[in-house]
């Protein structure tokens, strides 16, 4: 008689159980890993973004970036006003927060309409709340970013 004992299969199980412990902990991490990749890749792109309307004299306006938490805004003018109807609204997860560090205290960053200049220059800190992970931003006075 062949089959499978009740000892068997709790060995059987207690393995793959041993197995999962180490398993998703790495997994946890990788997609935070994404998360903040992405939402780093979502506020560099909004500061090109605002950037590039500018220089183009899209609607002949200057166009600007805020951060609020977990949302980066592009905004219209150089002022940004929250629920304004032409802000465009961009999450960046629910496990993101961003934090700017910004030069004066200002809480945004709009850009000349002939050579794109930052009216404002400093830091993003992007972070990943279960993990602590974090990516900063930098934003120059010629308006371009990158991440360090």
């Amino acid at each position: 008689m062949r089959g499978v004992t009740l000892i068997e299969l709790i060995i059987v199980i207690a393995v793959f159980s041993i197995i999962a412990m180490f398993i998703a902990p790495s997994g946890v991490a990788w997609r935070a890993s994404r998360e903040l990749e992405r939402a780093t890749a979502t506020v560099l792109d909004i500061f090109a973004e605002a950037r590039e309307r500018t220089l183009q004299s899209k609607n002949a306006l200057q166009y600007g970036v805020a951060i609020d938490d977990s949302d980066i805004v592009l905004f219209e003018g150089t002022a940004y006003t929250d629920g304004a109807s032409s802000n465009e609204y961009h999450d960046l997860g629910e496990n993101i927060t961003a934090v700017d560090m910004i030069e004066g205290g200002a809480t945004s960053v709009y850009f000349s309409r002939l050579m794109g200049e930052a009216s404002a220059t400093g830091t993003i800190e992007i972070s990943h709340s279960i993990t602590g992970a974090s990516r900063r931003i930098t934003i120059y006075a010629t308006g371009l970013v990158d991440e360090q």
